[in-house]
């Protein structure tokens, strides 16, 4: 697995430290295949916020899920499945799913994105009991981001 940290800027040990402080970032578990495309963030106005940031009440969300970086076109495509999550002092909710996810008006609570992969493209590569391992499990987790 790694940890994926979106750096603005140049990629240097002040900005990396910086980019892991705020939160902006997520992880993947990169043997299922390598995640590309991701994105979760809100916006209010012209102002975008990222994982890790302080959004307004009201907000609207957006995730778009990843696909496999380099996928052989030949092989059987993965299932990818994706949910909306609010955790609030109440509990866990999901809120949406779906490959890509719009939430309007949100409300207050810390939001994370989950993504989960059924890895039909690794089948060819698994010997006589891919069956076996070609089950859905988790691919991506994203940092929460905050509606105040």
């Amino acid at each position: 697995f790694s940890n994926v940290l979106l750096v603005s800027g140049d990629i240097d040990p002040s900005n990396v430290k910086k980019t892991l402080a705020k939160g902006r970032g997520y992880v993947a578990v990169d043997i299922l295949g390598l995640p590309t495309g991701f994105d979760f963030h809100a916006e209010s106005g012209p102002t975008a916020f990222e994982m890790g940031d302080e959004a307004p009440k009201g907000s609207t969300l957006l995730a778009k899920a990843p696909t496999v970086f380099g996928l052989d076109p030949a092989a059987q495509a993965p299932a990818i499945r994706m949910r909306m999550l609010r955790v609030t002092a109440a509990g866990t909710t999901t809120v949406s799913e779906g490959s890509a996810i719009t939430l309007p008006n949100a409300e207050p609570g810390a939001y994370r994105v989950e993504v989960f992969i059924t890895p039909h493209h690794l089948r060819g590569y698994l010997g006589e009991l891919p069956d076996k391992y070609v089950k859905e499990g988790p691919w991506v987790f994203s940092n929460p981001l905050y509606v105040r």
